[in-house]
């Protein structure tokens, strides 16, 4: 005579099964951000291209943020670059929400803001270019007020110090940068390379990578 199952067996598996879900999704979702964060990393590995590329088209000059055409109309620091991409998804993060512009400038030090007459970084000033960031993952105007630059893209700011702001605008949204890579950012950096960095590595600054003391 066969027997089924008795309805305490049945509650076991069910429990089981619930117990080993709750295990394993955390990890599955820490697999799919990784993967996510693989992609954005290859996005920014196309961006230092194209920013070393600009560069040697515009006599060792940095790209700037922002600069004003001839003719009065302003050019994002995106559209400079994007000529060297040929793909406006680079700048889009897969694991940010909605399709803004994902990728901040380091606006203070590096990729400043050429209007009204300042000149570009050259890439002779920039000392241990491999350890000085120019972009990161950085929030969008949906998430935190004032990160959006008149630009059009993102900005990021130097935690030793952005006039303009206040000193809790900094520990809100973390001047701008964007953790949503497990814990931390994908960044550009000046010699052309690009790699992740903790938070809290970004927030103190750590070997200058904001190019503080370089300007």
């Amino acid at each position: 005579m066969r027997r089924g199952f008795t309805l305490i067996e049945l509650l076991v598996v069910i429990a089981i099964i619930a117990i080993l879900a709750a295990i394993l999704f955390p990890v599955f979702a820490k697999a799919r951000e990784k993967a996510r964060q693989s992609s954005c990393l290859s996005n920014c590995k196309q961006l230092a291209i194209a920013v070393i590329s600009y560069a040697q088209d515009y006599d060792e000059k940095m790209v700037g943020y922002c600069t004003q055409g001839p003719l009065g109309t302003f050019h994002a620091v995106s559209e400079m670059l994007n000529p060297y991409i040929k793909n406006s998804q680079v700048w889009i993060c897969p694991s940010q929400t909605g399709t803004t512009v994902g990728i901040g400038a380091n606006i203070q030090h590096l990729i400043i803001d050429l209007n009204w007459g300042a000149a570009p970084v050259a890439m002779a000033q920039i000392t241990m270019p491999a350890e000085k960031m120019l972009f990161c993952d950085a929030q969008n105007g949906s998430t935190a007020s004032g990160v959006e630059g008149s630009g059009g893209n993102p900005v990021v700011w130097c935690p030793a110090g952005h006039p303009g702001y206040p000193p809790s605008w900094n520990d809100v949204y973390h001047g701008g940068i964007s953790s949503r890579h497990n814990g931390g950012c994908n960044c550009v950096f000046a010699d052309g390379h690009a790699k992740w960095r903790g938070l809290q590595s970004m927030l103190a600054n750590e070997g200058d990578i904001f190019g503080h003391n370089i300007r």
